[in-house]
């Protein structure tokens, strides 16, 4: 069986992970990328993950606000359409589940708000 690797979200056989690689669950592959590369992933990879979630945690709030500012273009896209796809969700016009009542936390409407 293999091991999950938390930048690229792969699952990769365990000789392509290095002793560190293991603690760390980063493939050797990554490992050898750049680390702002390999930031800019593990938040692509984080904020997609997201999107298995009716509702948005205090924690998780805080981790798109601090996207929101990030200076990445492309992070700071995804994270305003992650905060668009739960301010959908409570608007009603996006369906979670027939069996899961669509919750949004109100505090994401002021970070859509203060998106640059």
């Amino acid at each position: 069986m293999g091991h999950y690797c938390k930048i690229c979200g792969r699952i990769r056989a365990d000789e392509k992970f290095s002793g560190k690689g293991h603690r760390n669950h980063v493939c050797k592959d990554c490992s050898k990328k750049p680390a702002a590369e390999r930031d800019k992933l593990t938040a692509m990879n984080r904020m997609y993950m997201l999107y298995q979630y009716s509702n948005l945690s205090k924690n998780n709030r805080k981790m798109l606000q601090k996207y929101l500012q990030s200076d990445s273009e492309e992070i700071r896209n995804v994270t305003k359409e992650i905060l668009d796809h739960f301010h959908k969700l409570r608007e009603g016009s996006l369906e979670y589940g027939e069996d899961t009542e669509n919750v949004y936390n109100e505090q994401c409407d002021d970070l859509l708000e203060a998106a640059p």
